[in-house]
C-alpha cells in the first residue's frame, strides 16, 4: 500500500468528524517515522464505530512497527482482532482497565490514542477522570517525537479531554490539532 492509499483508507474509516485528525496524526506519525502505537479502548463490532484499532494496526504494519491495544472487555478484543487478523504479526491486545495496565507498562511508546470509558453528558466526569489517569500513566513512556491522540473532545462540558488536555499542556506539550479529536506533540 502506497503512503497515499493508506492516508485516503485512514480518512474513510476514520468518518466525517475524525478524519482531518487521524489523517494529520498518520502522516506525522510517518514523517517522523514512530513505529509503537497503543490504544485505550478498542473496536466494538459495530461498523461505523471505533475504527481507531484498524486505522492503527494499518499503521503499525505500513511503518513495520508494533501496536496495542487495551480494553475492558474480552468480548470487544475478540472483534477487534477478527478486525485486524490481515495485521496480526503487528498487532497485541491486552484485556484489564487501562490505567493500571499503563501503569505497569515498561516499554515507551511513540503514539499514543486514548478513547477508552464512554463520555456521558449528563455525567462527563467519570471519562474524564478516566482518560486524566491514562494520560499520567503513560505519559513518562511516550518518546519524542512523540504524539498523543485524544477523542471526544468537542462536546460539552470539554467532552473527555477537559482534564486531559490542560494536564498536557501543563506538562510540555503542543496542541497540535483541535477539532473533535485533539493532538498533541512532544517535538
Amino acid at each position: 500500500m502506497t503512503r497515499d492509499a493508506l492516508i485516503a483508507e485512514i480518512r474513510t474509516l476514520a468518518g466525517p468528524r475524525r478524519d482531518e485528525s487521524f489523517a494529520f496524526a498518520a502522516e506525522y506519525a510517518i514523517d517522523q517515522g514512530l513505529t509503537s502505537f497503543i490504544e485505550t479502548g478498542c473496536y466494538r463490532g459495530c461498523p461505523h464505530q471505533g475504527q481507531s484499532t484498524r486505522i492503527l494496526a494499518l499503521l503499525a504494519k505500513y511503518q513495520q512497527g508494533f501496536f496495542t491495544s487495551y480494553d475492558l472487555e474480552p468480548a470487544h478484543i475478540a472483534q477487534a482482532d477478527l478486525l485486524t487478523k490481515d495485521c496480526s504479526d503487528y498487532v497485541n491486545f491486552v484485556a484489564g482497565d487501562s490505567v493500571e495496565a499503563l501503569s505497569r507498562r515498561k516499554a515507551f511508546v511513540d503514539f499514543a490514542y486514548f478513547d477508552a470509558c464512554d463520555w456521558e453528558e449528563h455525567n462527563p466526569l467519570p471519562s474524564q477522570v478516566h482518560q486524566l489517569g491514562e494520560v499520567a500513566a503513560l505519559i513518562g513512556k511516550i518518546m519524542a517525537p512523540g504524539l498523543v491522540l485524544l477523542d471526544d473532545c468537542d462536546l460539552p462540558k470539554g467532552g473527555k479531554s477537559a482534564l486531559s488536555a490542560p494536564f498536557l499542556l501543563e506538562h510540555g506539550w503542543r496542541l497540535a490539532y483541535s477539532g473533535y479529536q485533539k493532538v498533541f506533540l512532544n517535538s
